[in-house]
């Protein structure tokens, strides 16, 4: 399990590992508390008991999630926040090069066009789904990635836009 999975997989799950004595939070010992339950055979319940054990025996993926969101020090106490932020930084997407990129748009351009131009996408909409929070469906996750990735690439979302636009056709022939 690669650490966006796992950190998605605790947010989808928070109310799960939360400390009951600090409900905002997931703390070490609230992850050992799950971690240590015997698996009973309820899949979903038994996935969070797993789920726990793999984090606790992963410090990278420990350290990722327990870093206080402004200011990076452990803390000891992993929010959403923490959790969306290792989420955002394990796009799947992000080791894709421009080509690929604009073929992945292009695959799922349906996902992204603009319902009134049917030919394109506007700019601002992949703005708009960059900022918003995955949802554990795999099909719209995966346009959010989409989003995210190409808003980080500025430089490419210059040379495929016109005019806050981008043409079906410019993602079928790039790189020009």
């Amino acid at each position: 399990m690669d650490q966006g999975y796992m950190a998605q997989q605790l947010l989808s799950n928070f109310d799960a590992f939360k400390d009951p004595k600090t409900p905002w939070w997931i703390t070490h010992d609230s992850l050992k508390n799950v971690a240590g339950q015997r698996l009973t055979g309820n899949v979903a319940q038994d996935q969070n008991i797993l789920l726990a054990r793999k984090s606790l025996k992963d410090p990278e993926f420990m350290r990722a999630i327990d870093r206080h969101s402004d200011t990076g020090a452990y803390d000891g106490l992993i929010d959403r926040r923490n959790l969306q932020i290792v989420i955002n930084d394990s796009s799947p997407f992000a080791s894709r090069s421009d080509k690929d990129l604009t073929r992945e748009m292009l695959d799922r351009f349906n996902g992204l066009k603009d319902p009134h131009l049917t030919s394109y996408i506007k700019v601002e909409k992949l703005k708009d789904m960059a900022n918003w929070p995955l949802t554990g469906d795999r099909v719209m996750d995966e346009l959010i990635y989409v989003a995210k990735e190409a808003i980080n690439r500025a430089y490419l979302m210059d040379s495929l836009a016109k005019n806050g636009l981008i043409h079906r056709s410019a993602l079928q022939h790039y790189p020009r």
